[in-house]
């Protein structure tokens, strides 16, 4: 299967299987655990509702998985560009389709947030903190939260 394939199938795919594939990417690879599965993915593979208008009807049970672990396989296999255009299209394919804004109209709202905090820093009003720092931080709340 080649990219825009695989981009296909996977948006074809029950929604519950939908969050699982993006889950899988988004965990470099890892899928979610067969008995760790979300219980309504199971459900999902075997139904025919919830689907969105333009969406292939799932194949029931086992072969519906089966497809789920090809596409899974299919999509891991992808570039890495390729891979986080199909993660994002599946998250994008899991929200409410109201109120969603593209990119450049989501950076055209922080345009002004960003010209804001830009001044403060050339008026000298905001406390500059070193990467360094900000990290060796991060590194002990973390710490502190897995004792």
């Amino acid at each position: 299967m080649d990219s825009e394939q695989i981009q296909r199938a996977a948006l074809a795919l029950p929604e519950a299987a939908r969050t699982e594939l993006a889950h899988c990417l988004l965990q470099n690879g890892r899928p979610l655990a067969e008995e760790r599965q979300a219980p309504e993915l199971a459900g999902a593979l075997s139904r025919e509702d919830g689907r969105r208008d333009g969406e292939a009807r799932p194949v029931s049970g086992a072969g519906a998985m089966a497809d789920l672990r090809k596409i899974r396989q299919a999509a891991l296999a992808l570039p890495e560009a390729a891979r986080n255009e199909l993660c994002r299209n599946l998250l994008v394919s899991l929200e409410p389709q109201e109120g969603l804004v593209s990119e450049e109209e989501a950076e055209a709202s922080w345009l002004p947030e960003i010209r804001r905090r830009v001044a403060e820093i050339d008026r000298g009003e905001a406390q500059m903190i070193p990467h360094a720092e900000v990290m060796r931080k991060a590194r002990e709340i973390l710490k502190r939260g897995e004792s």
